[in-house]
């Protein structure tokens, strides 16, 4: 992450080689034994915070400018070690910043999504996740029914990820439309194997008779009314072509 030029509150995205390690950069010098002769006060610095803001303005590197910290400091190398390396995390955390874009996996996406909100995810655990898996013996060609709603589609998502390439997996959800929100994440959307139910229709299979018909469908009437203003336009253009026929007879 560097400094965005044209605004110093926003920073950009830029591809890095490599991430350099601080600690395996800056801790093969000198370490004293004991901090007992350092003092508290941050006044062994000799940079002020405003050559410090300045460097990080100019897109000055975040290892260049943690290099230049530690060699306008009075007490680094009288630090310990183990305060060198709570110095360079720090300094890291604040000069030195990456985004590291890894590929998710269930696990990843339990925990962001509990960490959200775990209300969302009817808070389910990764273990408990586990265990549901285990003890319904997912495998690779298997076929299986799975009804889950109000889970952002992780338990859908889990399965269909063990069941890999061969099997079948059908997904019953009760109203309106089945949340897909890890299966988004995970690429499974448009999965071949994966057949979507709504409870309802299972309903009505029960019954004989469709019971769907009274419950109001919004994308149907949107086609309804589409239909019905397209032919009320073709109407009035052809009622408009008839009258402008006559005058001209």
């Amino acid at each position: 992450m560097v400094p965005n030029p044209t605004n110093k509150k926003q920073y950009q995205l830029v591809k890095a080689e490599e991430v350099v390690d601080l600690e395996a950069l800056f801790l093969s010098g000198e370490a004293g034994e004991d901090n007992r002769g350092l003092n508290g006060a941050d006044v062994s610095q000799n940079l002020s915070r405003e050559e410090i803001e300045e460097m990080r303005d100019e897109g000055m590197s975040g290892r260049n400018i943690v290099g230049k910290l530690i060699e306008n400091s009075e007490t680094y190398q009288q630090k310990t070690k183990f305060s060198q390396v709570k110095f360079l995390k720090k300094k890291a955390k604040k000069y030195h910043q990456y985004v590291m874009i890894r590929k998710p996996t269930i696990r990843l996406l339990m925990d962001i999504l509990y960490k959200m909100d775990p209300m969302k995810i009817m808070n389910l655990r990764v273990d408990s996740l586990s265990q549901i898996l285990n003890m319904v013996n997912i495998h690779s060609g298997g076929r299986y029914l799975v009804y889950e709603t109000g889970a952002q589609g992780l338990v859908v998502a889990a399965m269909l990820e063990r069941i890999g390439e061969s099997g079948e997996l059908v997904h019953i959800y009760q109203t309106g439309q089945p949340q897909t929100t890890a299966l988004n994440s995970m690429g499974l959307q448009h999965s071949s194997l994966l057949k979507v139910l709504n409870i309802q229709h299972l309903r009505s299979l029960e019954q004989g008779r469709d019971i769907l018909a009274n419950h109001p469908r919004p994308d149907l009437e949107a086609k309804d009314g589409l239909q019905n203003t397209t032919e009320a336009t073709e109407a009035k253009n052809g009622a408009q072509d008839s009258v402008e026929a006559a005058e001209a007879n």
